[in-house]
């Protein structure tokens, strides 16, 4: 049933010598974008059509893998036994519904520059209208089909000279498994999604060699394409593969679209995007363009306007009952033109703007009968809500079948609209509403109930960008879920992990039967056992320096005196000369410098200082970085740590460094501490290792410059080390930095933001206008939203690729639930 000879990459010969060339043109993100960029894009989408006199297709499909083929992609990512539950956890949610992601697709007719040989000719006149004796069979054909080299080159010459005049941004020319996907999708609707077989280049056999050869396509290789037998019915079409999986499809026509649009904003009429994006659902779309200049286009509607006035007056004047009327498949031209549009196109043709001439098809599949019927019940109301009017006609699902292919007989023109380019544009065909990655594990659900998948190693690999994962929200938010079910999807994929538990809330996830064999929980709170030295974070003499030299200006110098901190480099490089790197050997060099140095500025600094290392043995904090050098590392051989945190006394926000006491300036060291020695020992595994770096409240590193270095550095090192880095906050705001520049800097570097849960309308304009890129919005607007009805999990979400969607998180195993959750039993 498709009457293809060859296929040239992106051209796609019929078997009449006629070539098409097929070109993907990138999906622009609608939702939740500001109402400018909104307009930009049916502005945009207005002039690309009216700039292109001619006749095309767009159609925009539904690409939905089988829900096997899901798990075979995701099952890749780990052969850990805790993994493949989860694949088969997956398989099993997304059986009813699975997702998806649109593809839109341009096709063009090329003209026919030379004249086929005699005797090479369709096998079958009109073989898009199926022969039903004939195995219903396609690409069946009785004589062979060759073509001249000179065609094939001309064709690519047009296709590439047409790519660059057509003004669809971010149009592309299709590659070889595109085409052949897009040739394949319509017997696959509904099902699982048609592999690729064809190899490339596509095998031929040379019959004149030489530079004008004949080649003659291997007929094999195009019986690939469709195996399926296709059987008619009254309303629907079934295609059986050979694996005796059905296609059950049905297709519905459009007979009218809103025409009011208003020239200055024309949102709010996405009668295509409305349609195609808010449904669970994949739907699929045919539009055949033919774009007549002005002065054709109205001689035509003027003429077609005055036969249709007068058959509609007959026809009502005979008393039919138009809710009849609209039932039957041969339906009158006449009623199908929208006459109260005629003085609007007067007025456009006086401006000597070109008439768009479309016909619109809608297509469903599904893998069942009665899975089809609720789908075309849905896809009626939510038509009805954009004022779409859509019929499901008699016995033409054939020939509207072959809406979806350039090729062969054309559909009715009955179904043909007159209509502005820009209504078509308002529609907003090429809009999108997606959110996350192709593949990975399912992190939840939009509220249109589509799936949403996050590969956390995508980023890192693919979009060559940063892993970071900022979370923002209140207590009750669902912040503590969120972190522990990305870490745990890292410990099953192998990761390395490293966090810190600030309320005791992980000690529970590292009881998990999976996780506790390999992770290891260090307590940091006063009064624990714990020893180290801070002399000692580091995996070199460098980084160790670094960051002792870090601890020691937050401990010793909590007023930021400059000299006193050349006082304490001093005592560092002493120490670092010598073999023992703890506070023990610091405290006998400093004291050595209190009594000893020439400088009686440097011994005043000094005096003080071992005063104050003498006193911090009785703290209940201070008396934890006094471990001895023995040169082990706290890691050991685990591959994930908890460092709790609970109890230590963090300065509260705002507070300037100069007023801090000596308990939060020891628990801000501790903290430093503690997320220099996660980063070190994570940074010193191979590159290529996968490795996860969770952190809570990481407002208090903007609090000092060590701080906020090691902050930027473990953003910046996400990409290159494969570390997904993930920083969580009550507050939006703590990504903002003071400065500016920094401000652009970090808060740009996070691929997905979560907000979650936010109680003012301060961070709820950050997060809206800064974080989630949506200017536009009022923060007075989201407010009951962010306070309200985000909780558990619920947010709104940016993806790294800039999509932006409210999200609720979920998690499939009901085996680690209870480990995620920090509500009390």
């Amino acid at each position: 049933m498709i009457p293809i000879s060859y296929i040239d990459e992106s051209r796609v010969f019929d078997t009449r010598g006629n070539a098409y060339a097929y070109y993907i043109l990138e999906g622009s993100m609608y939702a939740f974008v500001s109402l400018q960029k909104k307009i930009s894009e049916i502005k945009r989408t207005n002039f690309a059509l009216m700039s292109h006199i001619g006749e095309y297709d767009i159609f925009l499909l539904a690409k939905q893998l089988s829900v096997e083929q899901i798990g075979k992609e995701i099952s890749k990512n780990s052969k850990d036994p805790w993994w493949q539950r989860q694949v088969g956890l997956t398989k099993q949610y997304i059986d009813k519904e699975r997702p998806f992601d649109r593809v839109n697709v341009l096709c063009f007719p090329l003209k026919k520059t030379s004249n086929r040989e005699e005797g090479v000719k369709p096998v079958i006149k009109g073989i898009w209208a199926g022969v039903k004796d004939f195995r219903n069979k396609a690409n069946i054909f009785e004589e062979k089909v060759t073509l001249n080299q000179s065609d094939i080159d001309d064709a690519y010459q047009q296709s590439e000279k047409l790519l660059k005049s057509i003004n669809f941004r971010g149009l592309r020319v299709a590659t070889l498994e595109e085409t052949e996907w897009c040739l394949k999708k319509g017997y696959f609707r509904g099902i699982g999604d048609p592999g690729s077989l064809i190899p490339s280049p596509f095998p031929v056999q040379v019959i004149t060699p030489g530079k004008d050869r004949v080649v003659r396509p291997n007929r094999s290789v195009l019986m690939t394409l469709t195996e399926g037998k296709m059987h008619e019915f009254t309303k629907h079409i079934e295609i059986k593969h050979f694996d005796n999986e059905v296609s059950y499809q049905s297709f519905l026509p459009v007979l009218n679209v809103p025409t009011d649009i208003n020239d200055n904003n024309p949102t709010g009429r996405e009668w295509i995007y409305g349609v195609l994006e808010r449904l669970k659902f994949p739907i699929d779309c045919a539009i055949h363009v033919r774009m007549e200049s002005h002065s054709t286009a109205k001689l035509k509607v003027e003429k077609k306007n005055k036969r249709a006035k007068e058959q509609a007056k007959e026809w009502h004047s005979a008393g039919s009952d138009e809710d009849d009327f609209f039932g039957q498949s041969d339906i009158p031209e006449e009623l199908l033109d929208d006459l109260e549009a005629i003085d609007e196109l007067r007025k456009k043709f006086r401006e000597r703007q070109p008439l768009a001439f479309i016909k619109v098809v809608f297509a469903l599949g599904a893998n069942s009968l009665d899975l089809l019927n609720s789908r075309i019940r849905e896809l009626k109301e939510s038509a009805e809500d954009k004022e779409l009017i859509m019929i499901q006609p008699t016995a033409e699902m054939r020939e509207l079948f072959q809406a979806f292919y350039p090729f062969g007989n054309e559909i009715s023109s009955n179904y043909e609209m007159a209509m502005d380019p820009g209504v078509l544009a308002a529609g907003v065909p090429f809009g999108v509403r997606k959110l996350g990655d192709p593949s990975g594990f399912v992190l939840g659900n939009l509220l249109t109930e589509k799936s949403v998948f996050m590969d956390p190693v995508r980023p890192m690999t693919v979009l060559n960008r940063s892993g970071a994962v900022l979370i923002s929200g209140t207590l009750g938010a669902g912040k503590t879920f969120l972190m522990k079910l990305l870490m745990a999807h890292l410990l099953m994929w192998g990761a390395y992990g490293f966090t810190n538990d600030p309320k005791g809330d992980w000690k529970r996830f590292c009881e998990h039967p999976k996780i506790r064999p390999i992770s290891r929980i260090i307590s940091f709170t006063p009064g624990s056992n714990t020893l180290f030295t801070p002399f000692r974070l580091g995996q070199t003499k460098a980084q160790c320096y670094d960051a002792g030299l870090g601890m020691m200006e937050i401990i010793l110098n909590g007023k930021n005196i400059e000299y006193r901190n050349l006082v304490i480099i001093e005592a560092l490089n002493q120490m670092y000369q010598t073999e023992e790197w703890d506070m023990h050997n610091f405290y006998r060099i400093m004291k050595d410098i209190a009594k000893n140095h020439k400088n009686q500025l440097d011994r005043e600094h000094a005096h003080y200082m071992a005063r104050f290392i003498n006193t911090l043995p009785n703290h209940g904090i201070g008396r934890m970085i006094f471990g001895r050098d023995d040169g082990k590392h706290i890691f050991e051989d685990k591959r994930f740590v908890v460092t709790i945190t609970r109890g230590l006394t963090l300065p509260s926000r705002g507070v300037q460094r100069e007023s801090w006491n000596q308990g939060e300036s020891l628990s801000v060291a501790m903290m430093y501490a503690i997320l220099t020695l996660g980063m070190r020992y994570l940074t010193s595994l191979p590159n290529n290792t996968l490795k996860g770096l969770a952190w809570e409240e990481y407002w208090y590193l903007k609090t000092f410059d060590k701080g906020i270095q090691l902050y930027n550095e473990a953003l910046r090192l996400s990409r290159s080390e494969k570390m997904v880095v993930i920083m969580g906050s009550q507050n939006a705001t703590d990504a903002k930095m003071e400065n500016a520049d920094e401000a652009e800097d970090l808060t740009g570097m996070f691929g997905w933001k979560f907000m979650l849960r936010l109680d003012s309308i301060n961070q709820v304009k950050y997060a809206l206008h800064d974080l989630m890129d949506m200017p536009d919005e009022r923060p007075e607007d989201w407010m009951e939203t962010f306070s309200e009805e985000y909780c558990n999990g619920k947010g709104l979400v940016r993806d790294p690729e800039g999509n932006v969607g409210e999200m609720q998180v979920i998690a499939l195993d009901p085996e680690l639930i209870p480990y995620l959750t920090s509500t009390p039993e």
